[in-house]
């Protein structure tokens, strides 16, 4: 589908001069901002022994649901792999969480350049595994569980998901990505500038896999994907090939397009309309699924 909408250009990668520290504070209160507060039924602190120590999680529970066996989210956040947080993306946690009526864990993953990749990559696979393993513990269908995440997230959550389909079952129930930075080799990704210099080690790392999932050897068996590609997202050349790669791998692809529309819109308040529609998409993305 495709919604014209038009909001103003992203601003570029928080190269600017600013601290490390103001960058993630200014960066969360966009984020904040960007969003209406929605009460959850609960929300639970817990933590995950992965392999770089505790991941920090949090849980979303809207209490729509009276099975002891529920569907989940596991959600990446955003941020350009340096900045985001369990803080910054708590409302649109929320608002998802209340949205798809499922159980939504948001991690927390290590951020650079305090650690550099694969950290955020090694956190990710590692929470999709502990969290399969703590399926019943924490009442979720381990069928039923997908991967959703916006910007840097959306790239780790495609990550995960092709790491699942090599080594881990049983497989995402889908995966819904915002935006994905899917080859940082392309000169279009525009926070490779800024990935190169916090988040990656060095430029060959832009060649793996884990840094660019949309240069994965093949597509065939990943999950149901829904791809939001915002049409004035200077990567949004990268997310069609992307998603053209999964159709021609016959997996279940539908792409959500907005004319005019930035990198980044789901979490800014001039895109609070983009959002909507993009979040809507989604949600009954994943209703077709679970009626299917």
């Amino acid at each position: 589908m495709t919604v014209a909408l038009s909001v103003a250009d992203r601003p570029g990668p928080p190269n600017d001069g600013r601290s490390l520290a103001d960058m993630r504070s200014d960066y969360a209160r966009v984020v904040i901002e960007s969003q209406p507060f929605v009460p959850v039924t609960q929300v639970l602190e817990d933590g995950l022994a992965g392999r770089g120590g505790t991941i920090k999680v949090r849980r979303y529970l809207p209490g729509f649901r009276k099975s002891s066996s529920q569907p989940a989210l596991l959600f990446f956040h955003g941020g350009d792999w340096v900045a985001g947080g369990l803080h910054s993306h708590d409302r649109l946690c929320r608002r998802v969480a209340m949205l798809t009526g499922q159980q939504l864990v948001a991690v927390d993953y290590r951020l650079a350049p305090e650690n550099r990749f694969p950290a955020a990559v090694e956190d990710a696979i590692d929470s999709h595994m502990l969290l399969l393993s703590l399926a019943d513990a924490w009442g979720i269908d381990p069928v039923n569980v997908s991967l959703m995440g916006d910007g840097a997230g959306a790239t780790l959550a495609s990550v995960v998901a092709l790491h699942a389909r090599d080594m881990c079952h049983p497989m995402p129930r889908a995966q819904i990505l915002f935006y994905p930075v899917t080859d940082m080799t392309n000169p279009a990704a525009v926070t490779r500038k800024l990935a190169q210099g916090r988040y990656l080690r060095d430029a060959t790392d832009a060649l793996d896999w884990r840094a660019s999932p949309g240069l994965a050897t093949t597509f065939v068996g990943l999950p149901p994907t829904f791809i939001a590609i915002p049409g004035n997202d200077p990567l949004h050349g990268c997310q069609q090939h992307f998603a053209d790669r999964l159709a021609d791998a016959r997996v279940t692809v539908e792409t959500w397009h907005a004319a005019g529309v930035p990198h980044g819109f789901l979490t800014r308040i001039d895109g609070s309309l983009a959002a909507s529609h993009c979040l809507a998409g989604a949600v009954a993305f994943l209703a077709r699924l679970a009626a299917a």
